[in-house]
């Protein structure tokens, strides 16, 4: 208590304009990107945490069944499309192919007799003192066994470790689904936080309240979630303030701009949201369920396709991992970063076209540690699969799934904190009450204040058993956890910016489709931004003069267009008034957090 105390009265101070003393994070789906914000770049930590559990539960299950007619539709029209697409691909670059389909060159392992497109010398076994430098480190979790490892360490765990992964972030929100409550995101984001801060950063425990946390935010992160992530920080972890932006207002600040089109292309999702001024533009944001994983899945299906491994196809290419599975942590590091050094967009001109580059990776066995070297050439398959992105029906299943988020808080829920508990329920009835009736509708008749949580007035008590959803927003669904519709295709990308900009006044419009800032590591594929140009000018060319034009703008002030949002976030802390003390957050009641952060954020709080 007396800590607590000395704590809240040292809060005053903090200097907010100290940048040494500001901690800047977001928290996204693949990374957890921090530092302070003195600090030119972010470093970034694998948004991930692994549990020890019984080996029985050790694989994540299917939340969503999909039907074998739904699964043969979304497959057909994939094949469909991409053997359309491969044909329009090799008449255009049909002498460039051939040419390079009849050259002899692979001489990596001294055998210049092997053309590029067959199995031969593809495979090489590495020597122990060779595959140090390649070689995928398994976490070795025996010895201690500790309840939970996170980041990196999660992501090295051998397959056949008793350990589940867990991912706090889900397309931009906290993970909820019938196995994991609300609570286990928050709880895993607690561990996460107080690692970066405490051991990444080295900041003492005892000074943690002289520090201050910028916090950018996904967009789409509902009022209860933002609440959840203050209280964290405040009261939890102990912070001094927090400030909090969502991530793309402060992705403009970090590219120095005050207008423009953000399309941000994450992990799991794409949203585009037009900017004016630092505000967002009411009726803009548009949000699509895929984002650069699908598009690692779908370049493997490329890959496999080009080798002959689907029906329909010319093989042209050999890719040895037939039993590759992404869901594998080791798999998708190397299908991803394949995708990153091999992935370009087809070029305007024949000349520019190459089949002839080799590219190579390394796979490490998680039981006899042996390390193999591979090479190949994709030929085809690095050109085609970045056509996803604006042919959506090059995507697998999994850019299907449209997510109806709802919040699981229950009691019994295991967490480091219960800051809405039995007590606070029974003086609530007015809360208490209107959650019975939500739970009467969805036909629970016992339910008990004592095993409910509180949505601070703004969403309702959500059960396992529940299908009926009460948004915190207050839009109400009836829809599932995850909903798969295999009869509408994903929006492109391209459309998406088309649907954003639409109801804008026309003189707007034309400066917005001028500064169009992509965020996202996916942005880097070469020839992104030509071709992002030239579909979008034939999807808004009714809207466009003939002095108009399109541009994306590119590295802008030199920054990587990955951590722009964390730019933004640092810049701004420095400078803002809008800063959430943990003294009022302590001493507002917890009904009234909403009421306090209405009044201190710096963006429109009802959008």
């Amino acid at each position: 208590v007396d800590q607590q105390l000395t704590a809240l009265s040292n809060s005053t101070m903090i200097d907010l304009t100290d940048p040494t003393h500001i901690i800047v994070l977001q928290p996204g789906s693949a990374f957890i990107r921090y530092g302070l914000a003195h600090h030119e770049c972010p470093k970034s930590l694998p948004n991930v945490i692994a549990y020890r559990c019984s080996p029985t539960n050790r694989n994540d299950h299917d939340l969503v069944s999909v039907s074998k007619h739904d699964q043969e539709l979304v497959e057909k029209r994939r094949d469909d499309e991409a053997k359309e697409t491969q044909s329009t691909f090799k008449k255009r670059f049909k002498s460039k192919y051939n040419s390079a389909k009849s050259t002899v060159m692979n001489s990596f392992f001294n055998s210049s007799s092997a053309p590029i497109f067959t199995q031969t010398n593809c495979l090489q076994r590495l020597e122990p003192g060779e595959a140090a430098n390649h070689r995928w480190v398994f976490t070795d979790a025996r010895p201690e066994e500790p309840s939970y490892v996170i980041g990196d360490r999660a992501l090295h765990l051998a397959p056949d470790s008793n350990y589940a992964l867990f991912y706090p972030i889900h397309r931009g929100q906290l993970s909820s689904d019938p196995l994991h409550a609300t609570y286990s995101a928050v709880n895993a984001l607690y561990q996460m936080f107080s690692h970066i801060i405490f051991n990444e950063l080295e900041v003492e425990k005892g000074q943690i309240h002289l520090y201050g946390v910028s916090l950018a935010i996904p967009d789409v992160m509902c009022h209860r979630e933002i609440v959840d992530l203050h209280d964290l920080l405040l009261k939890q972890i102990g912070v001094g303030a927090v400030f909090v932006h969502r991530e793309s207002v402060l992705a403009c600040f970090g590219a120095g701009l005050s207008t423009c089109c953000v399309v941000d292309i994450g992990k799991e999702k794409t949203q585009v949201c037009c900017i004016r001024e630092g505000i967002v533009i009411p009726n803009t944001s548009v949000v699509s369920h895929y984002g650069a994983d699908h598009f690692t899945e779908s370049f493997l299906y490329f890959l496999r396709a080009c080798s002959g491994q689907v029906n329909g196809f010319e093989g042209d290419h050999y890719f040895p991992l037939k039993d590759i599975n992404i869901s594998l942590p080791q798999h998708f590091a190397i299908v991803d970063s394949l995708k990153i050094n091999a992935c370009a967009f087809p070029p305007s001109t024949v000349e520019d076209a190459y089949f002839d580059q080799c590219h190579e990776f390394f796979v490490t066995d998680y039981q006899s540690h042996i390390t193999s070297r591979y090479r190949i050439n994709m030929t085809q398959a690095g050109y085609l699969a970045p056509l996803c992105l604006f042919q959506t029906a090059l995507f697998g299943p999994g850019a299907y799934f449209e997510r109806c988020h709802k919040l699981l808080y229950i009691q019994q829920d295991i967490r480091p904190f219960d800051y809405l508990n039995k007590d606070f329920m029974e003086s609530a009835p007015t809360v208490s009450g209107r959650a019975k009736d939500l739970a009467r509708k969805a036909g629970i008749d016992d339910l008990q204040p004592s095993s409910l949580t509180a949505l601070d007035g703004l969403s309702d008590v959500i059960d396992e058993g529940n299908t009926h959803i009460d948004e915190p927003d207050g839009r109400s669904c009836d829809k599932p956890h995850s909903v798969f519709s295999a009869s509408v295709l994903p929006v492109p990308l391209h459309e998406m910016v088309r649907i954003s900009v639409e109801s804008i006044d026309p003189e707007l419009r034309r400066v917005l489709l001028s500064q169009i800032l992509v965020v996202g590591g996916t942005a880097k594929i070469k020839g992104f931004s030509d071709e992002f140009e030239d579909r979008l000018l034939d999807s808004v060319a009714c809207y466009l003069n003939e002095s108009d034009r399109i541009e994306v703008v590119q590295n802008s002030k030199e920054s990587d267009v990955s951590h722009l949002s964390w730019v933004g976030a640092a810049i701004l802390a420095q400078t803002t008034g809008c800063w959430v003390m943990q003294r009022e957050w302590n001493n507002s009641a917890i009904g009234s957090h909403t009421h306090l952060l209405r009044a201190k954020v710096p963006f429109s709080w009802d959008i």
